[in-house]
């Protein structure tokens, strides 16, 4: 979504990067050095660790940093970028919605998604895998 909305506000002239065309969005329409971290931070956790590798995987290995898939990571910075996308509406639009506001409603009341989330309710899978395989093997183990 992020990179189909900057090239429509940018139309056809745009030229240039995803970050470039985002960065100098956000920076010719006056973005504060924490909105700008903001997009910095999906461009980083999202874009670059997630989506990239994905997406144009060299020899399609596909994505290798699974660590990136934990919920609250992807969440987190979905948030972060849900933000420039809000920083984006409130200039094309000429309004004045508030980044977080806007992310309680359209996660809590649109989608039915916390919009804040306890980390402790999604485990870390790394950290238990020696305990997942003991048990997997314990159980074939009763088994024969």
């Amino acid at each position: 979504m992020m990179e189909a909305d900057i090239n429509d506000v940018l139309g056809s002239n745009a030229s240039g990067s995803f970050k470039s065309k985002w960065t100098k969005f956000l920076k010719s329409n006056g973005a504060s050095s924490k909105e700008l971290g903001y997009f910095d931070n999906y461009l980083n956790n999202i874009y670059k660790k997630i989506r990239i590798p994905t997406v144009h995987a060299p020899d399609r290995k596909g994505l290798t940093n699974v660590d990136a898939l934990r919920f609250p990571f992807v969440h987190e910075n979905i948030k972060y970028g849900w933000y420039s996308f809000v920083f984006l509406l409130n200039i094309v639009d000429d309004s004045k919605m508030d980044c977080e506001e806007n992310w309680e409603i359209m996660s809590n009341q649109a989608h039915g998604i916390p919009a804040q989330i306890d980390e402790e309710d999604y485990p870390d899978y790394g950290s238990i895998t020696g305990q997942l395989n003991k048990k997997h093997l314990d159980y074939f183990n009763e088994k024969s």
